[in-house]
């Protein structure tokens, strides 16, 4: 994958490697009323876990005719905005769109879920939101036990106050 911003590789997590196709949950979420982010207009929250791995997630945002993903850079780091495909034309290798990407969301609550983990529990509920300055993210996803016993894993991102 190239960089928009001076090449080099970008690795976008297990998210696009085909290693780790098998064994991954995916569970995508539509917003419950029209999101938009920036310029861009929030089409899904997808949420992955992996045996392995635990959880992760992306964003899936629209423009136009474009796909972008909005994806943290690494476990709890800033989020990059990165185009991986188009509706009307075909993205040969998905670039660096920015870095970070920083948006506004308020929060947004899925609750009533239903999802299996290949034996590792039931996800119950998502929370996402963002805030642009300072950039942060949080993610939280709930999970439900064989026993009954939730628990709740945050994937949450906080840039530093003075940048």
């Amino acid at each position: 994958m190239r960089g928009a911003h001076g090449g080099g590789d970008l690795t976008l997590g297990h998210s696009l490697d085909p290693r780790y196709a098998r064994g991954v949950v995916t569970i995508s979420l539509t917003p419950p009323s029209p999101v938009r982010c920036g310029d861009f207009d929030l089409d899904a929250l997808v949420i992955e876990h992996d045996t392995d791995r635990g959880f992760g997630f992306r964003l899936v945002l629209g423009r136009s005719y474009d796909i972008f993903w909005a994806t943290p850079a690494a476990p709890g780091d800033r989020l990059r905005l990165i185009h991986v495909d188009a509706a009307v034309y075909h993205v040969d290798e998905p670039t660096l769109h920015a870095d970070p990407y920083t948006i506004d969301v308020p929060r947004l609550r899925w609750d009533g879920l239903d999802h299996e983990l290949h034996g590792s529990g039931t996800v119950v509920a998502v929370e996402w939101e963002a805030r642009a300055a300072p950039g942060a993210y949080r993610c939280a996803i709930t999970v439900r036990d064989e026993d009954g016993t939730t628990t709740t894993t945050a994937l949450a991102w906080e840039a530093a106050r003075d940048q």
